[in-house]
């Protein structure tokens, strides 16, 4: 399944926006978005240890101060809506509040791993989810760090045995400033933060084996842990708990 979307970066702390709140102008902005996930970064996870490509913060750096990232936005337009007109009218929907968006990005999203619903919308979803910007190698081109990240997929699929579900995200375009340097969004979710502790790697070499393929044609990364929760779907209704 492959599908375009929008994926924002919200600093609401200056703001004084309650979630409720966002969540409410989210849902009644026009043009509406077929789907709106809206993922509330956290300060990371008791016992996870930061990944050697990534920073171990949930901040954008943007000077001075440093801007901290509260929530990760994720909007798939309708077919027939303009994924820049949707974006713009979000932002000129938070614009009043005082909401900062430091970066954004139109992507192309793979989903490699699905999981199958049986919350609803509103309601948050279990477990950690993972998501990190990726910035390719200076002597790596677009394209072939599109390609190597497809086959990384196989890897990651076969290594990453706690997986519940595992998107890639390509940029298409950037807005902000920050945003300038970022060419795709990998997002992992895990059913809890026991099976990303434990479920990882089966065995420890395959931890050396993931890093050493994705620093073939990944410089650096910025790396956040958030909590979903699908505000709007269009998946058909959930099935039920198992």
């Amino acid at each position: 399944m492959t599908m375009e979307k929008l994926i924002l970066f919200l600093a609401i702390a200056r703001s004084g926006l309650e979630e409720a709140d966002l969540a409410a102008i989210l849902l009644s902005s026009k043009p509406h978005a077929a789907e709106i996930v809206l993922n509330k970064v956290l300060d990371g996870l008791p016992g996870v240890p930061p990944s050697p490509l990534s920073s171990p913060t949930h901040v954008l750096e943007v000077g001075a101060p440093a801007l901290p990232v509260d929530y990760i936005l994720e909007m798939r337009p309708h077919e027939s809506t303009d994924p820049c007109d949707l974006y713009r009218a979000v932002k000129d929907a938070l614009e009043p509040t005082g909401l900062e968006i430091p970066c954004a990005f139109l992507v192309y999203e793979i989903v490699q791993i699905p999981y199958q619903r049986y919350w609803p919308d509103g309601e948050r979803t279990r477990g950690p989810k993972l998501m990190v910007l990726a910035r390719r190698r200076h002597d790596v081109d677009p394209s072939v760090f599109a390609d190597r990240w497809r086959q990384h997929a196989l890897l990651a699929w076969r290594i990453h045995i706690g997986m519940w579900r595992y998107t890639q995200n390509f940029v298409r375009e950037r807005w902000g400033g920050l945003a300038q340097d970022t060419d795709g969004v990998a997002v992992t979710h895990y059913r809890s933060t026991e099976d990303y502790l434990t479920r990882q790697y089966e065995h420890e070499s395959h931890r050396k084996e993931i890093l050493d393929d994705v620093t073939e044609f990944v410089s650096s990364a910025d790396h956040f842990v958030t909590e979903e929760r699908i505000l709007r779907s269009t998946t058909p209704k959930p099935l039920p708990h198992r």
